[in-house]
């Protein structure tokens, strides 16, 4: 499946379809309770919209040829500056065909992607964070940061040493950048709570994955 290209992909995969009758019923449902939506995990700020068929597999396609594409040639990737341009390079691909899926979502869409095993393990703890975004720039406005990639680096990796030396646990760049949004949140009176929802419940199983 790795060299095929993308017209010689079974267009009729059953697991595309299946996606689909998910993802309608999920929309169906969102309205019906809007304080507390079954499967909602983070708040994307817009309404979505389920394509057309066509489009759906068209995009289901280009995400399964990624994935295995980016597994053959970046499965083991160690260096730093090399893990952080590759993935840059998958960010910008994964969703090219669809619309409103801005930096927020593709990075919340590869970290579940790496987690579900579609993609390197690497990539759960990697993300690509923007100085544009609201909770960096609070950030850098408080503590009188230039808005530069040197200062978002410092920030995060200063965190992720403080935080992974206190509590003797390795904090991801993922990680991190959820605490500086969820710190953010609290800490700017930020109405934004409100529109998520929290799917976790007394005795919850919660699993955190480490490696491979």
């Amino acid at each position: 499946m790795l060299a095929m290209l993308p017209s010689d992909l079974k267009r009729c995969h059953r697991g595309f379809a299946f996606g689909y009758l998910v993802a309608k019923l999920l929309l169906k449902h969102r309205p019906t309770n809007p304080d507390k939506r079954a499967g909602t995990r983070f708040n994307i700020y817009w309404e979505p919209e389920l394509p057309s068929r066509t489009d759906w597999v068209d995009r289901c396609t280009l995400k399964t040829l990624t994935c295995l594409r980016f597994h053959a040639a970046f499965a083991t990737l160690v260096h730093k500056k090399r893990r952080a341009a590759q993935y840059k390079k998958l960010r910008k691909h994964f969703c090219s065909t669809t619309s409103n899926c801005d930096l927020l979502v593709n990075n919340h869409v590869l970290g579940i992607c790496s987690c579900l095993g579609l993609l390197p393990s690497w990539v759960r703890g990697e993300i690509e964070v923007s100085p544009s975004s609201r909770y960096m720039q609070w950030f850098l406005g408080k503590f009188k940061l230039p808005a530069t990639v040197d200062s978002m680096e410092q920030i995060t990796e200063t965190i992720r040493h403080a935080l992974s030396s206190r509590y003797q646990i390795p904090f991801s760049r993922r990680k991190v950048e959820n605490i500086l949004c969820k710190v953010y949140r609290t800490r700017s009176g930020s109405l934004s709570d409100k529109k998520f929802c929290y799917l976790i419940f007394p005795v919850q199983m919660l699993v955190t994955s480490e490696g491979d």
